[in-house]
């Protein structure tokens, strides 16, 4: 809605535009934000024709989620626009992972959200389904410490990921409590010994 606005030089239509801020008579105007959008499987992929030629490039980013189940104190993920988090289904991911094979020759994707899916059952999905599609692509996601099985991830080295990011934040348990990381050391110490493994 902005960005119509400002291309068809509407200027004075900016109040009509939800969720904007702007100075009025030495006064900040903030207008209520539109709904947010809970389905995110209906948003259509990026269109990337937008960039400069992507088939310059074997690496591409995909954002899958919306928010973060956790509520960690330095991070405003959690709390941005809505409190509940939303997370695209595992076959829509896959769709757009296939998309970007077969449009720009991807051979690596990096998953841009602070949590890659919000539970273990979607991770595999996503997974299985990279596998049954015979997708040959090399994936990089973040996890939190606290969340991983040996069967996760055998399932996610075979069907591509190379590597995993891991948000630990400190060695102390004094000042993960502190900020709110709601992790024990010992879950963080479990589950490098299961990547060692």
């Amino acid at each position: 809605d902005l960005v119509e606005c400002l291309q068809e030089g509407r200027i004075e239509s900016l109040a009509a535009v939800p969720g904007v801020a702007y100075m009025q008579d030495n006064g900040m105007i903030l207008k209520k934000n539109k709904t947010a959008i809970f389905d995110l499987d209906t948003i259509p992929f990026i269109d990337r024709d937008l960039y400069h030629d992507l088939n310059l490039y074997s690496h591409h980013s995909i954002l899958t989620s919306r928010g973060c189940p956790h509520s960690c104190k330095f991070c405003c993920n959690w709390g941005v626009g809505v409190k509940k988090c939303r997370s695209r289904s595992p076959i829509n991911v896959v769709e757009e992972l296939k998309y970007l094979k077969e449009k720009y020759g991807a051979n690596t994707v990096y998953f841009a959200d602070d949590l890659f899916f919000f539970n273990e059952s979607q991770r595999i999905e996503f997974c299985d389904l990279v596998l049954a599609n015979g997708l040959d692509i090399e994936w990089v996601a973040q996890l939190r410490a606290d969340n991983l099985s040996e069967k996760l991830l055998r399932v996610m080295k075979k069907s591509g990921c190379v590597k995993l990011c891991f948000g630990i934040e400190s060695g102390s348990q004094e000042i993960l409590n502190s900020i709110g990381k709601r992790i024990k050391l010992e879950q963080i110490r479990n589950t490098f010994k299961l990547l060692s493994d």
